[in-house]
């Protein structure tokens, strides 16, 4: 177990107030799991769940990041929340003819340029990184390349507690909140795809996250997590070369397959969770009071 001392200067200088209550009360007073020691005993209480699909709950009152503010370029406008859901407009990140890594708003849930109409019947908001290059919905946008970096202060998870019924007899679940405050936030690896429907000249812009198997304990409250990225992979997730000339060469397929596996073996941000309270699961609720710590 490892206690968080605070700090004199604030992580996350965008939201000063905010941070300094959350850095005084709720990290300083509290002590959290991190992921590179033992977990806790009562870890035992949260079986692992490794066929559920990763929950879409994330925070995005992000700061401006350590060591990620040179790479990301100009923020869209976004309405900032504690508790964002799929279908809601979020910043997400792509590389510019221009060289440049610059945000956008997009839709959260991947709409397939195919699609008669911008929505999704299915839940798109992830994609499994072992199969994105086959599924449908997200191979067109994995075989071209259109990569994303989706940043978040912090993301919220689901674990059902061992021998803990609800009211409807379904397992009791414990909601975490998942972050590296060392850093002020976390980015995960996307990929976004551009819709045109109808006659309309409108192109809107949608994306997923991409997930792969918990690990480093975070599989001790959920099988899935995001794809995280440091600033070095985010670097390297995001050079790739948009050219007709490349797609049709021997090297096109390779660069793929070597794509994938810099998702595997990337250098993990050092992340902490704690739990916090039930609330975060109605999305109407949105306060900084989510991601406090409770005992």
């Amino acid at each position: 177990m490892m206690k968080y001392a605070s700090t004199k200067a604030p992580l996350w200088p965008i939201f000063p107030k905010i941070f300094e209550q959350w850095n005084n009360h709720y990290v300083s007073n509290y002590q959290k799991i991190s992921l590179k020691l033992p977990l806790s005993p009562d870890a035992n209480h949260y079986p692992q769940a490794h066929n559920q699909t990763m929950c879409g709950r994330f925070n995005n009152h992000l700061p401006k990041m350590l060591g990620w503010a040179e790479m990301l370029g100009d923020w869209p406008e976004i309405r900032p929340s504690f508790n964002v859901a799929p279908g809601s407009k979020i910043a997400v990140f792509c590389l510019e003819s221009s060289g440049r890594i610059c945000g956008h708003a997009m839709r959260w849930g991947i709409v397939p340029a195919w699609s008669k109409t911008f929505d999704s019947k299915y839940a798109t908001f992830n994609a499994r990184l072992e199969t994105v290059d086959e599924k449908p919905s997200f191979r067109s946008a994995w075989k071209h390349r259109r990569r994303c970096l989706i940043p978040m202060a912090g993301y919220y998870e689901w674990s059902a507690i061992e021998g803990k019924m609800n009211n409807a007899k379904a397992p009791q679940k414990q909601a975490f909140y998942i972050s590296d405050p060392n850093v002020g936030g976390l980015v995960a690896a996307g990929l976004y795809e551009q819709w045109q429907g109808g006659e309309s000249d409108t192109v809107l812009s949608s994306c997923t996250m991409i997930t792969r198997a918990a690990d480093h304990g975070l599989d001790r409250i959920h099988g899935r997590m995001p794809v995280l990225l440091t600033p070095k992979t985010g670097r390297q997730w995001m050079n790739w070369a948009d050219d007709a000339e490349y797609e049709s060469s021997g090297e096109f397929e390779n660069g793929l397959a070597q794509s994938k596996q810099l998702l595997i073996d990337c250098e993990k941000p050092d992340i902490v969770y704690w739990p916090v309270d039930g609330a975060v699961g109605n999305v109407r609720n949105n306060h900084a009071g989510l991601c406090a710590a409770i005992d």
